[in-house]
């Protein structure tokens, strides 16, 4: 039951990651805001996936692997989005800085041009 949860805790989490790039590509939403969402889920993705495992775990147990394995998938969503604001982050610097020097350049040949009329 525990490799299940797993397995679609990462199945969910890869079409997360593949939605946000999907949507940063096509322009609708920045990467860096669904790495901040990404970062809000990570609480309810380790409390949730804790609980499951706590129902799913034997009676006899302590049950403290649920808790620690709930930690790890909250840790883990915590640090995929917060790669994905640093990368989102420093995409929109670059982007931003490519399009000021776009239009200096384009600034400079229309100034180049009225000179030498």
């Amino acid at each position: 039951m525990d490799s299940i949860i797993l397995l679609l805790f990462f199945a969910l989490l890869l079409a997360m990651n593949v939605g946000a790039y999907h949507l940063q590509k096509t322009e609708r939403l920045p990467l860096f805001v669904s790495g901040m969402l990404l970062m809000l889920s990570a609480p309810v993705a380790g409390f949730l996936t804790g609980y499951l495992f706590l129902i799913s775990a034997d009676p006899d147990s302590t049950k403290e692997g649920a808790g620690l394995g709930g930690a790890m998938v909250g840790l883990l969503t915590l640090f995929n989005g917060l790669l994905a604001l640093i990368i989102g982050v420093i995409t929109a610097f670059l982007k931003r800085r490519k399009k000021r020097n776009e239009e200096q350049t384009q600034a400079i040949d229309v100034e180049e041009t009225n000179d030498n009329i």
